[in-house]
């Protein structure tokens, strides 16, 4: 539905079975390229092969590829500026968690460190 609207909007000639058509292609592409991070390339090609072949105009897909990006790069953003405004107005400093010591991790909680100067 999201392409659909995306195709809508954009004024491009793509009815209703055949945007579930490209959205279920990238979502198809997006599971077999699990391992690329954020699947970086592989949604705008197979948005732009799919479109290609179903209304011959392969812009469009890279068109619709792009706002789908955009609209992730967007909530992405909003999730950092959320955290950093929490970290910002957090009275609490910041828990330290690990202590380094040589090449060893060593939790800072004393208990731990009792036991790592007995050893």
């Amino acid at each position: 539905m999201k392409v659909f609207v995306i195709a809508v909007f954009l004024e491009s000639p793509i009815s209703i079975w055949e945007a579930w058509i490209l959205e279920s292609a990238v979502q198809l592409t997006r599971a077999a390229t699990f391992f690329i991070p954020l699947s970086l390339g592989t949604q705008e090609g197979a948005l732009f092969m799919v479109t290609a072949a179903i209304t011959g105009d392969g812009a469009s897909g890279v068109a619709i590829s792009l706002v789908k990006r955009m609209r992730e790069i967007v909530w992405i953003a909003w999730g950092f500026a959320i955290g950093w405004r929490m970290l910002i107005t957090s009275k609490k400093p910041l828990p330290r968690t690990v202590q380094t010591c040589g090449h060893q991790a060593i939790p800072s909680m004393p208990a731990m460190q009792s036991i790592h100067r007995a050893m």
